[in-house]
């Protein structure tokens, strides 16, 4: 950082900023992050057991955070900045897999819940102060991209107003995106939705539904998944690989209470 004296509190105040989000979630306090990389723009703070740290280039800009969360995998993670005050959260036993994401502006905030993976994802931020948050336990299969802009500008002739502002994007927990789902600015996406290969998402998706289409329209309701293939929801849930996973949520629930209790890590 240019003052790495003033690291500490930079951090602790971009930190802060994750906090509307992580509300009940898998979120592990801030004591629990160490900074293990310190360059000119940017700061890199892990928690314990992390995989592998992002790859990092600073293009321009300063105090930009990332955050990698309890035993994440982040080997294959490429991070571009070109800006300032962007803070980016990979959560614990996170594996996104071959991740580009690519930062342009000021004030942005990225999120990539506990437990969520990815085969191949490319995050695009641009403008100021924009947000693409991805909750807990999501399932994103190969070439996904979240972007919060068009890219580029369109502007109104008579005006020369700008009228394709950027817009925030917001997935919520247990998400699965199929092979190719492309999620465009200002989308939102329910829990335990299902978004099928090749869709557009450019709206907003209801809760517990299979969505598809070119943009992404409702296809059938009150479903839910599971990571696990079985012929019935209770087989999958009785599964131990089911079993493990809520075996692991349940030890990191037990560790974020002991650190929030300033009991140390459980």
């Amino acid at each position: 950082m240019e003052d790495s004296a003033a690291q500490p509190e930079l951090a602790r105040r971009a930190w802060a900023r994750l906090a509307p989000f992580a509300a009940g979630r898998l979120f592990e306090p801030f004591l629990a992050y160490a900074c293990v990389t310190d360059q000119p723009g940017h700061a890199i703070l892990a928690s314990e057991g992390v995989v592998g740290l992002p790859r990092v280039t600073q293009a321009g800009g300063v105090s930009n955070f990332v955050f990698c969360g309890h035993r994440a995998s982040l080997g294959k993670v490429q991070i571009e900045f070109d800006g300032s005050d962007n803070i980016l959260f990979l959560g614990a036993h996170a594996t996104p897999g071959h991740c580009k994401i690519r930062v342009h502006g000021s004030g942005h905030v990225f999120h990539f819940g506990s437990f969520s993976s990815a085969s191949s994802l490319t995050v695009l931020l641009q403008g100021e102060g924009g947000k693409i948050l991805v909750g807990d336990d999501c399932m994103f299969s190969a070439r996904i991209i979240l972007s919060n802009s068009d890219q580029h500008a369109i502007y109104q002739r008579a005006t020369g107003a700008r009228i394709n502002r950027e817009r925030d994007v917001l997935i919520e927990d247990h998400v699965w995106l199929g092979r190719d789902v492309r999620v465009s600015k200002g989308s939102r996406i329910g829990r335990d939705s299902i978004i099928a290969q090749g869709a557009v998402v450019s709206g907003e998706i209801a809760a517990h539904v299979v969505a598809g289409g070119l943009p992404a329209r409702m296809l059938q309701t009150d479903v839910t998944w599971s990571r696990v293939r079985a012929d019935s929801l209770a087989e999958a849930e009785a599964s131990p690989g089911h079993r493990q996973r809520l075996l692991r949520a349940e030890k990191l629930r037990r560790r974020i209470a002991a650190l929030e209790a300033g009991a140390g890590p459980a």
